[in-house]
């Protein structure tokens, strides 16, 4: 391990300064190993007391052997930010990782594939689940890697759609990755590695779950994906912090509509109020990047045929009259009339005071 990337490792360990933090100090010396050796003369510029006095003893108690031997023995590698093993897309966010530990493969992380981040509530709907289950069934196993938290609920889920359909799939924990978090996930997370996918986090193995650990936890799950996906939550879900950070850091968020009585709608229908992007099958993500989807088929949309001709006649006009819908359409007046009642359960389309439909998200 060369010095620059032995500074990385040793403030991996000693976490009391921020990623940010330790960014500024790397950038303003000279030679960034001097953290390594430099005395408090030096130090005292960069890093003021008590801190200070905390990370001298630290580093005076610190053997980088040690961890190493440790880290080997459990199977663990570590890639410092300034390594070419570094998530590119997680690189250019301000406040990424110091440095990421790895359980399983580490090339996973820098593959030219889409990096789709999956996140919803820890108690599903049947419905949420659908969701969740229909998107990554049509993704392109050979093109796209399925990122989450391997919590309970639709991450959990996630992760094993994905192994189901031989997508790699990459599991960001709070805690240390030699601490399967949820315990109950523990054979999701062995099934994880030995299929080629990952186990990552900014924490030292041994680390345990703090509560704002998730929060750190879900910049790291933005910061890696090209796209996230809410699938479902409350408004006061933590899965929208997820999506702040994948806002913040310029990836698109995608959010399903649900039917608007559900308790899994809060959390998308605010995002797509806040102008998040509505999907409905998995090729609108691959459509948003202009890539090919699924091959052999079309995805299968969320929404039933006649749901879809309606949306669509809808899509070419600003608002329409049920007769217009009528003529449009020509479907039955029985099936238009509870087709459009589904539709506006589902929170897609609106009716106006004068009797018009027009879709009221986009």
């Amino acid at each position: 391990m060369d010095a620059l990337s032995a500074t990385h490792f040793l403030f991996s360990y000693f976490r009391k300064i921020p990623p940010l933090k330790f960014s500024e100090i790397i950038e303003e010396l000279s030679h960034p190993e001097e953290l390594l050796s430099a005395g408090d003369n030096v130090l005292k510029k960069y890093i003021r007391n008590p801190l200070l006095d905390e990370f001298l003893s630290f580093r005076k108690s610190y053997s980088i052997e040690e961890k190493l031997y440790s880290l080997k023995q459990k199977q663990i590698n570590y890639v410092p930010k300034n390594s070419p093993q570094f998530p590119p897309q997680l690189s250019i966010c301000p406040d990424c990782p110091i440095g990421l530990f790895v359980k399983g493969n580490v090339s996973l992380l820098t593959q030219n594939k889409l990096f789709i981040a999956i996140v919803g509530t820890r108690h599903p709907t049947p419905y949420g689940k659908m969701l969740t289950t229909s998107f990554i069934d049509d993704f392109p196993s050979d093109r796209t890697v399925v990122v989450s938290g391997m919590a309970l609920g639709i991450d959990g889920l996630a992760h094993f759609e994905a192994l189901k359909n031989k997508i790699p799939t990459i599991a960001v924990l709070a805690c240390g990755v030699d601490r399967p978090y949820p315990s109950s996930h523990r054979s999701l997370y062995e099934k994880i590695i030995t299929s080629g996918g990952a186990i990552v986090s900014e924490m030292p193995p041994g680390t345990e779950l703090f509560p704002s650990s998730f929060l750190e936890r879900n910049r790291i799950v933005a910061g890696l994906s090209s796209a996230v996906i809410v699938i479902e939550g409350s408004s006061r879900s933590g899965t929208l912090s997820t999506a702040r950070w994948a806002a913040e850091y310029d990836r698109p968020v995608f959010a399903p509509p649900h039917p608007i009585t559900s308790r899994g709608a809060p959390a998308p229908h605010q995002l797509l109020k806040q102008g998040a992007n509505l999907i409905t099958n998995s090729s609108d993500i691959f459509m948003y990047f202009n890539l090919p989807v699924k091959d052999n088929n079309v995805p299968e949309s969320v929404f039933t045929s006649n749901q879809n001709i309606l949306l669509e006649s809808l899509k070419e006009h600003d608002r329409l009259s049920v007769d217009e819908i009528l003529m449009a359409t020509k479907i039955s007046p029985s099936i238009l009339f509870s087709t459009l009642s589904e539709l506006e359960l589902l929170g897609v389309i609106a009716k106006a005071p004068d009797g018009t439909y027009y879709q009221s998200t986009s």
